[in-house]
């Protein structure tokens, strides 16, 4: 079994377990493009209830954003902490006495397969990570606006 089916049968155990628990309970909801890309004159003529109908989409939206966040994060972290168990009692191979930790680590990750492995899914799961970085409280604050919006309405 190579690294990344490693990863991957990982990430099973944990989105079974979450399952198993169930917590995982908000899934992907086609509806939020439409709602996140309504034009003014579209939301200026919401009734109360669908303004708040579309806060509570917005918010289960936030929270999926955030499990798909966790799920990444997950995975950098199982990764990482792989390639110090990999690479840790290594370290001292590579570079001088004067050498930066950080020199010690790539080179004892570049001559190890497994390890650069390990690190080029830790790099994808970071660049995903970012993209998704406050995602969630963006759609928050925006779910935020129609709860008030339809709150206002209603008095």
């Amino acid at each position: 079994m190579n690294n990344e089916q490693k990863a991957v049968e990982f990430l099973q155990k944990i989105d079974d377990w979450i399952e198993d628990r169930g917590a995982d309970l908000v899934h992907k909801n086609d509806e939020v493009e439409r709602i996140l890309n309504m034009n003014s004159n579209t939301i200026n003529s919401l009734t109360p209830t669908e303004a708040l109908s579309y806060s509570f989409i917005l918010f289960a939206h936030a929270e999926y954003l955030q499990s798909l966040y966790n799920k990444e994060r997950s995975v950098v972290d199982f990764c990482r902490d792989s390639i110090w168990f990999i690479v840790g009692n290594k370290m001292d191979n590579y570079g001088g006495q004067y050498a930066k930790w950080e020199v010690r680590y790539f080179s004892a990750i570049k001559e190890n397969p497994l390890a650069s492995e390990l690190n080029r899914l830790k790099l994808t799961a970071e660049a995903r990570t970012s993209r998704l970085k406050d995602k969630s409280e963006i759609v928050k604050r925006m779910g935020t606006v129609f709860q008030d919006l339809g709150k206002r309405r209603n008095y």
